[in-house]
């Protein structure tokens, strides 16, 4: 757009007393001219508008827990358990403790309803997947510095349920899960005892070994277990010769 000032070149000069040029020569001067004007004319620096506000992990996270607690529709808890996983993921730093502590203050809605959701056998098999990824990375050091989440899932018995899916599933994906949450959970002497008296650390010595490897071709379940099968020892280890301790049988 020109000025007015190159506008009124445009249609004339004081010269050919004309209200618009009187030649197409003069026609293309004047036009030269008015575009050289209009573009040595400052240019304004557009208006500054605020960028939209990112939301928090901890702003979204109570519309999540909603749907995870949803009691009408079925497909809202899947997607909430999965964008839950998504979330714990992408936090770091003070994120992932701030969403943490949102967690751990969430009450029924937060941390129990996880642990409920662990094995509800009303719930398919991705829900199960999703709440033990869940149980796994909540108990990492940067959601849960102080280990008081670890506390509270031990507190609601979410060990006992992470078991069950390593004795009982049919699912490789979901056993898997299971050995990667009870790496992350399973820390005393006394809770390693428990493993070796239901029987699950006998299974997770033979996954170790390579038992359903025909059925796990990228050898998670072997990977797992293994994992499980150091924390296991280096928690004995560390007990030691404890009368306190339990005996496991290897």
């Amino acid at each position: 757009m020109f000025s007015p000032r190159a506008a009124s070149d445009w249609f004339g000069s004081s010269e050919s007393g004309s209200s618009r040029p009187s030649t197409a020569s003069s026609y293309r001067t004047a036009k030269s001219a008015s575009t050289v004007s209009a573009a040595t004319q400052p240019q304004q620096p557009p208006p500054h508008r605020a960028a939209p506000a990112v939301p928090s992990a901890v702003d979204v996270l109570p519309a999540l827990l909603a749907d995870l607690n949803n009691q009408t529709t079925p497909a809202a808890v899947g997607e909430s358990a999965m964008h839950l996983c998504l979330l714990l993921d992408s936090a770091v730093g003070d994120e992932a403790a701030a969403l943490g502590a949102a967690l751990l203050a969430s009450g029924s809605t937060g941390l129990a309803r996880i642990v409920a959701l662990l094995d509800d056998p009303s719930r398919e098999a991705s829900v199960h997947q999703s709440c033990l990824l869940l149980a796994a990375n909540l108990a990492a050091p940067d959601i849960d510095p102080e280990g008081r989440i670890a506390q509270e899932l031990k507190r609601l018995g979410a060990l006992q349920r992470m078991i069950t899916h390593v004795t009982s599933s049919s699912s490789v994906l979901t056993v898997a899960y299971a050995l990667g949450a009870i790496r992350n959970n399973a820390n005393t002497a006394d809770e390693v005892g428990l493993l070796s008296s239901s029987g699950t650390l006998a299974i997770i010595q033979a996954l170790a070994n390579g038992d359903r490897a025909e059925e796990d071709p990228e050898g998670r379940l072997r990977q797992f277990a293994a994992g499980c099968l150091v924390n296991a020892r280096q928690i004995m280890a560390s007990a030691g010769s404890s009368s306190a301790a339990p005996q496991v049988e290897w």
